[in-house]
């Protein structure tokens, strides 16, 4: 026991185990509890002091914990005893059925002075109390997850005696993550989420005969499982029937995890363009959610490109066919996780409007809220075709009077389908036209005067609908440059239209500039009215120039080489011809037109008695002739009777 040499120090909670320091580097033990002191003892083996071997109370006297220690093993001894024997009680109950039914003595409770107090032999081996405990876990049935399910237990102690110290144990086993909580008096929990088993213990204090005290102690499991739940109680008396000293009972805790979904999209997208869907499905638990899927009916109006998921797998459905969704399975997912689940589709060319995106989120976990399992979305689609046309000419450069070739390409870049499509090649006006034709693609096509001075003319064409990407539309006019066109460049514009908006307009419109250049294939000819003429006579020329084409020849010049003046003399002329000498020069005021001819005549009078006369033409323009050769000719007539 403490003493003055070894003192137990004044700081020290009531009932710890406490040590101070003793002399030589020795400690000394607050007691459990204290027995008898100074007691008259035989003497026998030196012990004692005074008169021994003791003859009267008080002689011989044994003092401190040598005197304590046995008397406090000879309590041991009747309690087990009165127990059932050796082993009838742990070393632990042993000494709880005698510390509660000690004495106290000295400061209230448990102290470092008397430890739990005296030592009673006769409360401690004599008393009996019969202890019992029921346990009744709410509800029977199945127990929600997340929340606080009670087990109420009582403690009725059947007498005869005091119940001393009693305590109360509920062990708890689990499989998997779970809390306890109690707020019953005396009674003390694990903090904290608990992992297997966990124990919450009351401590009761004495209980009289023939009465109850009822305990809750609370679990919480978030997750589906069974809570095995075993209470026991004991006490510091000595309890008859133990079989009764304890009670089971299981709460099923069924998962629940509150899923809901949420879906994003753009307000507006662009037809034949993409589009993307995003799902976000939210458990707010408290269970996991076992089994997620997301079914995503999509639009008939679209073409699956890609469907992924932030977790878990996926499968692209049909669009339009509500029996056949764009599914993901997420699998579990854990209470506070948010998957994600996105699609991703090109939109049909041809669509435009609302569209609709509706998705329902499901799990084989009951959830106790359905009314945030679905979500629709909307997204407004408009449509933009970038059509485009490009034009090019055949020949280039081209001559007077030859066909020249107008081909126009027509095609749309997308994304969306162009609609009422049309085009107008406004032609030039040194052109006439021949025919026009779509040699690729559909449509119909006119030519169009348009009556203004001077007056204009167009091809018009009326080329449908045009897919994005197709094949292009080709449209093929035929035109004649005109032959009278003088030598430069003309020009052909273009234009493609659309009811459908077109976000790129710089490449609407298309031109060809075609260089002209001009050849006339001239032809001389040169008759005579006779071809023996008598002396003294008239000699009738023509002189008739022939212009094959293909351009008009620019104002063209006969030169004419008159016979010796003795063979013959120079009359006159039908073209107002210019005579210098031997040379007769018949300049034309006027083109002549590819095709046509001139004609004029020149008169001679016949000199000689016989012989010949000889006369040569030439003809000449500042337009090219690259046929030389037949630009001049020479005519012989006799002279005789």
């Amino acid at each position: 026991m403490c003493s003055a040499s070894y003192p137990c120090p004044a700081s020290a909670a009531p009932g710890a185990n406490q040590s101070v320091l003793g002399g030589g580097g020795r400690t000394a033990i607050a007691p459990t509890y204290a027995a008898a002191d100074g007691v008259s003892v035989s003497g026998a083996g030196g012990f004692g002091a005074g008169s021994c071997p003791a003859a009267t109370q008080g002689d011989c006297r044994f003092f401190g914990t040598s005197a304590a220690t046995p008397s406090s093993a000879g309590v041991a001894a009747l309690v087990l005893d009165a127990s059932g024997g050796p082993g009838s009680l742990t070393p632990s109950a042993l000494t709880a059925v005698m510390t509660a039914n000690a004495t106290d003595r000295g400061t209230p409770g448990t102290d470092n002075a008397f430890g739990a107090g005296v030592l009673d032999a006769f409360s401690a081996a004599t008393g009996r109390a019969d202890l019992s405990v029921t346990k009744n876990c709410l509800p029977n049935g199945d127990a929600p997850a997340g929340v606080l399910n009670p087990c109420s237990i009582t403690v009725t102690n059947s007498g005869p005696a005091i119940a001393r110290a009693v305590t109360l144990r509920d062990d708890i086993q689990s499989t998997t993550g779970f809390t306890v909580a109690t707020s019953s008096t005396g009674c003390t929990a694990p903090a904290g989420t608990q992992s297997g088993n966990a124990t919450a213990t009351c401590a009761l204090g004495d209980l009289g005969a023939n009465t109850s005290i009822t305990i809750e102690i609370s679990e919480r499991s978030n997750e589906p499982q069974d809570l095995a739940d075993t209470a026991k109680v004991s006490s510091g008396t000595i309890d008859p029937n133990p079989s009764n000293n304890s009670a089971s009972d299981t709460l099923h805790v069924v998962g629940a995890a509150e899923v809901s979904i949420v879906k994003t999209a753009p307000a507006t997208a662009t037809a034949g363009g993409q589009i993307t869907w995003t799902s976000t499905v939210s458990n707010a638990g408290p269970s996991t959610a076992t089994g997620v899927v997301v079914r995503d009916v999509l639009p008939a109006a679209v073409t699956v490109v890609s469907v992924t998921a932030s977790t878990g797998s996926c499968t692209a459905g049909v669009p339009g066919n509500s029996s056949q969704p764009t599914t993901c399975s997420f699998g579990n997912v854990a209470s506070g996780a948010s998957p994600t689940m996105t699609v991703v589709a090109t939109i049909d060319p041809g669509f435009t409007g609302s569209m609709h995106n509706d998705a329902v989120v499901s799990s084989t976990t009951a959830d106790p809220d359905t009314g945030n399992n679905s979500a629709t979305v909307s997204t407004t689609v408009a449509a933009s075709a970038d059509l485009s046309v490009t034009m090019v000419d055949s020949p280039d450069p081209v001559l007077a009077g030859r066909p020249l070739t107008y081909t126009l390409t027509v095609r749309n870049n997308g994304p969306s389908t162009a609609k009422d499509v049309s085009l107008v090649d406004v032609l030039p006006g040194a052109v006439d036209f021949t025919s026009v034709a779509v040699t690729s693609g559909s449509g119909t096509c006119v030519h169009v005067t348009i009556p203004i001075d001077p007056p204009e003319h167009q091809v018009e064409c009326l080329l449908g609908t045009i897919l994005p990407g197709a094949g292009p539309t080709t449209v093929v006019i035929q035109t004649l440059v005109k032959p009278a066109t003088p030598a430069g460049s003309i020009s052909d514009s273009a234009t493609v239209d659309s009811s459908t908006n077109d976000p790129v307009s710089s490449n609407d419109t298309a031109s060809a500039t075609t260089l002209v250049n001009t050849k006339a294939d001239l032809r001389m000819a040169l008759t005579s009215d006779k071809d023996v003429y008598k002396p003294s006579a008239t000699i009738v020329y023509t002189a008739t120039v022939t212009n094959v084409g293909p351009s008009d020849a620019a104002a063209p010049t006969v030169t004419i080489a008159l016979p010796d003046i003795k063979a013959a003399v120079y009359v006159f002329d039908t073209a107002g011809c210019t005579k210098a000498g031997q040379t007769l020069t018949c300049p034309r005021p006027t083109s002549l037109a590819a095709g046509g001819t001139w004609s004029f005549n020149v008169h001679l009078l016949v000199k000689g008695n016989k012989g010949v006369v000889t006369t040569s033409a030439t003809v000449a323009s500042a337009t090219l002739d690259d046929a030389p050769a037949n630009n001049s000719i020479t005519r012989t007539v006799k002279i005789g009777k």
